[in-house]
């Protein structure tokens, strides 16, 4: 599925994924979920994606497609900050 999204994010473009969210992530997914990353390294305030998921047996978490909305900057500005942070205390969202 990652390699999938990955792929066909690169026929279209698409440099940003954001990891899924899921309730109770184990302690090595929440380093991860809910945060977007650039595939390339090369989106400015985001950081480059080292791991990809499934990051263990069994893991529900997948990469999604995420292109900013030139619209609503307050929403990347807060993604960068999520994502370059540490992880989201108990698997919640801001």
């Amino acid at each position: 599925v990652t390699y999938g999204a990955l792929n066909l994010g690169a026929e279209y473009g698409i440099d940003l994924f954001q990891v899924s969210v899921h309730d109770g992530p184990c302690d090595v997914c929440k380093r991860y979920q809910g945060k977007v990353f650039s595939i390339s390294g090369g989106t400015d305030g985001f950081p480059r994606l080292e791991a990809k998921p499934p990051y263990h047996p069994r893991c529900r978490h997948v990469l999604v497609p995420f292109v900013a909305d030139p619209e609503n900057e307050e929403e990347t500005e807060t993604l960068q900050i999520i994502s370059n942070g540490p992880p989201i205390a108990d698997g919640n969202t801001y």
